[in-house]
């Protein structure tokens, strides 16, 4: 009986050590899982190899950063500053001056119409002038006979009504004439050269008619060729000055409360990368875009040199008024394993483990100078000028990898991969 309840103890304490090994085995492979991943976070290089890779490392910088709020945008020519170039009247297309993209003046004749209806406006202002001079001379002639007691008051009161009514038929052709873009100088000439040639001469070759540009700016477009009929309704020709313009963003809710009017403003197009245009905020719309719940903000752009063409696409960063000091890095430190973000940082001798049995590690001899770097999660903040702002990760003085890191990265994977395939 003794015998059998000893063998009974025997078992159930054999049973439960073989249940306590079996549940401690999974805890020692995660410790091996843990070690494998922390060792295949260390990338040890030889100086050769360091040196091949150009790899350069530094301490990180400490800056004072100016926050800012980056928005895709685009360029907008201001519609004060457009000019849609059209006539008054119709006739056809007889000559045009200038071309697409040419700079022109203010008061420079962009093209020249020709018709009958043109022809027959400058001859009713030529004739209706001409009788305004006959009746004025009549009436003044008639006005002094009458006051030497000359004349009889009915010629003169006769003369006075008829120079009336060429007053107010001259006025009607005066203003017609000028309606359809005919200036002072132009029409002063007009009638010099009918006084000159005869108002049967003059009669063929003014039907023509020259168009102006209202403003100084580049010929956007030109919607007609020589010989096409034109009407007040043709769009004829666009001229744009293009030495100011809008940039315009679309800011989502969530930044909204960092910004306003007033703010800093830069603008950088693909264009030219390296050229930054500054200017102010100057405009938020008071309403939210449903359909891409964005707000849309303005600015205006000093733009000489004609570099920012409308509807050219632009990056709109924001400057809110606070600085902070940062730790600050090259972008290039930078890398992503598709998870996360992080750099490299350069360990001592002994912050990583030392072959004391001779063997060899990545094919290095012990007794050779190795790098050591170790993968570091960062969190980025903003980018400014080429660096990047590292929220948490780093302290500042840690040295890590500035120049060469992406090579790092593929050597770290290839080590990574090299391990798997054992």
């Amino acid at each position: 009986m003794l015998r059998r309840t000893f063998y009974l103890l025997l078992a159930v304490w054999s049973l439960g050590w073989l249940a306590c090994s079996s549940e401690s085995a999974p805890d020692a492979q995660d410790g091996e899982h843990e070690e494998e991943h922390s060792e295949a976070a260390v990338v040890t290089l030889s100086e050769d190899q360091a040196q091949l890779m150009n790899i350069e490392v530094d301490k990180p910088q400490r800056r004072q950063l100016e926050g800012y709020v980056s928005a895709p945008a685009r360029v907008e020519a201001i519609p004060t500053r457009i000019a849609d170039v059209g006539t008054l009247i119709s006739g056809r297309v007889r000559e045009i001056y200038v071309a697409e993209g040419q700079r022109v003046k203010k008061g420079q004749v962009l093209l020249e119409i020709q018709g009958l209806e043109i022809g027959e406006i400058k001859g009713e202002y030529i004739r209706t002038r001409a009788a305004l001079e006959s009746a004025r001379a009549n009436f003044e002639r008639q006005k002094k006979l009458l006051q030497e007691n000359i004349a009889a008051k009915r010629a003169y009161i006769e003369a006075q009504a008829a120079y009336q009514e060429a007053k107010a038929a001259f006025s009607a052709a005066d203003q017609k004439l000028h309606s359809i873009g005919i200036t002072d100088a132009e029409a002063q000439r007009l009638v010099e050269t009918a006084v000159s040639e005869g108002e049967h001469q003059i009669s063929s070759t003014a039907a023509t008619l020259k168009i102006y540009s209202p403003i100084s700016g580049i010929v956007g477009k030109t919607s007609v060729k020589v010989g096409q009929q034109v009407d007040p309704d043709t769009d004829i020709m666009e001229v744009v000055d293009s030495r100011q313009v809008w940039v315009v963003a679309d800011i989502y809710e969530k930044n909204l409360a960092t910004v306003k009017p007033g703010q800093r403003v830069e603008v950088i197009t693909e264009a030219y990368p390296s050229r930054v245009f500054s200017g102010t905020l100057e405009f938020m719309s008071p309403v939210v875009d449903e359909q891409t719940r964005t707000v849309k903000v303005r600015t205006t752009i000093d733009n000489p040199e004609g570099l920012l063409k409308p509807e050219m696409f632009a990056t709109m960063r924001i400057f809110s008024s606070a600085r902070q000091e940062s730790v600050v890095v090259p972008e290039a430190a930078v890398q992503n394993d598709g998870e996360i973000d992080f750099v490299f940082v350069q360990l001592e001798e002994d912050e990583s483990e030392e072959h004391s049995d001779g063997a060899e590690s990545n094919g290095h001899n012990d007794h050779e100078t190795r790098w050591k770097f170790k993968k570091v999660p960062v969190q980025v903040g903003l980018t400014q000028d080429g660096m990047a702002q590292i929220v948490a990760g780093l302290t500042g003085q840690e040295t890590i990898v500035v120049q060469g890191a992406f090579f790092l990265k593929s050597e770290m994977m290839k080590e990574s991969f090299g391990e798997h395939g054992h």
